[in-house]
């Protein structure tokens, strides 16, 4: 013989799938907790990459200003923008942080996409939540019906 409690579990279980959806709430929660640490990883190492580039770029302007120290400083200007873009080094160092830009923002992305399942799942368990308690209600109801003393009439005189 199966009681009500066993019958109402088995009915959460098996029909409503509560379990399964706090689970996959769990899953997407724990994704997200990786991504938002990916993305933070990923800033630090943009910030280290900039820190650099922005060192070799100085290092670099430095060298041409001591070796071309006769020109003005307007021609100079000119020729330093033209050497920034035509060096090797500085131009592959730029390749390096476009690629970590697109690649931040490809992991933020992901975080704004897992940020929606969470609230999807988060939003499935109240809906269940709020589905169980009105069982829940309903049964209350039914059952203190059922023990109810019955009305008598109104007394006449």
């Amino acid at each position: 013989m199966t009681t009500g409690g066993a019958k109402a579990l088995r009915y959460a279980e098996d029909s409503l799938g509560v379990h399964k959806v706090y689970e996959e709430a769990q899953v997407a929660a724990a994704r997200l907790a990786e991504a938002r640490e990916a993305v933070v990883k990923a800033r630090h190492e943009k910030q280290k990459a900039e820190g650099e580039y922005t060192d070799a770029e100085y290092e670099f302007v430095t060298a041409q200003r001591s070796q071309l120290g006769e020109m003005s400083q307007t021609a100079f200007d000119k020729a330093i923008k033209v050497a920034i873009n035509k060096e090797p080094g500085l131009r592959a160092m730029r390749g390096d942080l476009a690629q970590r830009s697109t690649n931040l923002e490809f992991l933020e992305a992901s975080v704004s996409r897992l940020r929606v399942d969470v609230e999807i799942a988060t939003s499935r368990m109240n809906q269940l939540g709020g589905y169980l308690a009105y069982l829940a209600a309903v049964k209350t109801a039914e059952t203190a019906a059922k023990y109810q003393l019955p009305t008598w009439p109104p007394a006449t005189a």
